[in-house]
């Protein structure tokens, strides 16, 4: 599969990874991505308040020789498929509608990255040990957390057999309990948590399969991890202080749902089951609920 071709894609690609150093030059191109090709490397080194010698090192670890090099591949790309070049984030002072496209394309861009680097492999193993596991355990933290939950009741209404805890005591609780016929489902951008590492370590003495879904395939998760499914990841081109989209993850977990529907053997009959027991919403039970239709209990 292609990796990302523009200059961002390649740098958050390896975000995770740099040094702390290395994410000041990082940070400094994300936020000038269209204009970065007029300036030297000692100009980068500067406005980003650290060295030559440290953007040397940044640009080898993105994969280029040097800088010469990285600023010929900006040509090539600029004069090529403007598609692939990352959009500008406008100015404070742009409208609505310029803040509204940029999210468009920034967020387009990820999911078709995303697409490009995922292994129909590891999709499909994903699949199988989901069909085939008592109960399929989700978990995540921080914002991976709530996505964790909603993932977790979407293979419920899929017809299987899935929970995801709403803290991580109690997911470390659940792994305790994990045997080799579930699975393990791990969700985080970041791939580094101490509280995911211990939930994995607990999963993995009990010899439970383990799948990581990330944005960082080279860290301490994924090298718990059984199968690691690699996500990119954008956030910064929209934020560099908060990290909050999760739209990479929730199109791979919504692909994995999505193939689940295909070999389910009735998920439509589930479907009118769950509606049936739990749509307590249905014009038709809310009386029942409010408990106004119920006559009084005769003495």
């Amino acid at each position: 599969m292609a990796s990302p071709t523009d200059l961002a894609g390649i740098i958050l690609g390896v975000y995770y990874n740099l040094s702390p150093s290395e994410k000041l030059i990082a940070d400094y191109i994300l936020k000038h991505n269209d204009s970065i090709d007029t300036l030297s490397a000692k100009e980068i080194a500067e406005r980003a308040k650290t060295s030559t010698a440290t953007v040397s090192r940044f640009i080898r670890t993105l994969g280029f020789k040097n800088y010469a090099e990285l600023k010929f591949s900006l040509s090539q790309s600029k004069d090529g498929d403007e598609a692939k070049n990352s959009p500008s984030l406008p100015s404070k002072k742009g409208s609505l509608e310029d803040l509204m496209d940029f999210m468009h394309a920034t967020i387009t861009q990820e999911l078709n990255d995303t697409a490009d680097i995922l292994s129909a492999k590891d999709i499909a193993q994903i699949v199988r040990l989901i069909l085939k596991a008592d109960i399929t355990a989700v978990v995540g933290v921080g914002n991976s957390l709530t996505l964790a939950q909603s993932t977790a009741f979407k293979l419920t209404q899929a017809g299987l057999r899935s929970v995801a805890p709403s803290t991580s005591d109690a997911s470390n609780l659940l792994a305790l309990s994990l045997t080799s016929y579930d699975f393990l489902i791990v969700l985080s951008l970041s791939g580094r948590s101490r509280r995911l590492s211990a939930i994995m370590d607990a999963a993995r003495d009990a010899g439970t399969p383990i799948a990581l879904i990330t944005g960082n395939d080279q860290d301490e998760l994924a090298k718990r991890a059984d199968i690691v499914v690699k996500v990119t990841t954008r956030d910064r081109l929209l934020s560099t202080e908060v990290r909050y989209s999760q739209l990479s993850l929730v199109y791979v977990t919504d692909l994995i749902v999505f193939l689940l529907l295909q070999y389910s053997n009735s998920p439509g009959d589930h479907m009118r089951l769950f509606d049936q027991y739990l749509d307590f919403d249905h014009p038709s039970n809310a009386q029942t609920e409010e408990g106004s239709s119920e006559k009084p209990a005769s003495s």
